[in-house]
């Protein structure tokens, strides 16, 4: 199935539990989507494919072609919520994914299994104001991997990067923002640094509201309780350095 999509919002509402979709390549545009509904909530936020998937999803290839620079609060670049199983993807960032506040290169939040894939390219840049003290929540696939909820198999080497407002979070994680406690977690990888500009200041790791460095990530951000193996953050430039949890 090959399908051309050139506005927001989702493709579909919900995929049913007994649906299957099988071999999608699906091109996005994002043009400006931050007039839509003026985000009452995050349902009102854009999401590529659908807003609640229930069924299975397997060999899908997904390109972010273009992506307008003005505000965009909540984003799930796939999808919002995923409760069945999506197998064999490809993500590629053909354009940066601009966004102001809660970001996330694949989904919102996963209670069920997402596998064997990669994302590549541009990533993920935040622009835009948002109200102090507040935070920018950025993950390259996953903002929360519920309970039950497993991610295996995948890679992602595409960039995230934060332009710092004072008296605000900058939090990012490479793949997933929070894992909660009886999540599964096994052989991730990734290979950029987080990189935060605060003025003319470049840090490499996610910066608190007093500007302080957080060291967390840069895989996952929160994830004490997730049952994590074999995930790895690779990188190779300035110098290489290797980190497995």
């Amino acid at each position: 199935m090959n399908y051309y999509k050139k506005y927001t919002p989702y493709l579909f509402y919900q995929i049913a539990e007994n649906a299957s979709l099988k071999n999608l390549v699906y091109d996005y545009y994002i043009k400006n989507a931050n007039e839509r509904a003026n985000y009452i909530n995050e349902l009102d936020g854009i999401y590529g494919l659908f807003l609640y998937n229930n069924g299975n999803i397997d060999n899908l290839m997904f390109h972010l072609q273009n992506c307008t620079k003005n505000d965009k609060k909540y984003i799930g670049l796939v999808g919002y919520e995923n409760k069945g199983v999506i197998n064999k993807f490809i993500i590629k960032f053909d354009s940066k994914l601009y966004g102001s506040q809660y970001i996330n290169g694949f989904c919102t939040k996963s209670y069920g299994t997402i596998q064997n894939g990669y994302i590549y390219g541009q990533g993920i840049e935040t622009r835009g104001s948002i109200t102090e003290f507040g935070s920018r929540n950025i993950s390259g696939m996953i903002g929360t991997l519920m309970t039950g909820g497993s991610l295996r198999n995948v890679y992602n080497v595409s960039p995230i990067i934060i332009n710092h407002i004072t008296n605000t979070d900058s939090i990012a994680a490479n793949m997933i923002y929070t894992a909660e406690t009886g999540s599964n977690i096994s052989n991730i990888y990734s290979t950029q640094e987080i990189k935060v500009n605060e003025g003319s200041t470049l840090h490499k790791k996610s910066l608190d509201k007093n500007q302080k460095e957080v060291n967390k990530g840069p895989n996952i951000y929160k994830g004490a309780g997730a049952n994590s193996k074999f995930s790895y953050f690779i990188c190779v430039s300035p110098v290489f350095c290797f980190i497995s949890s």
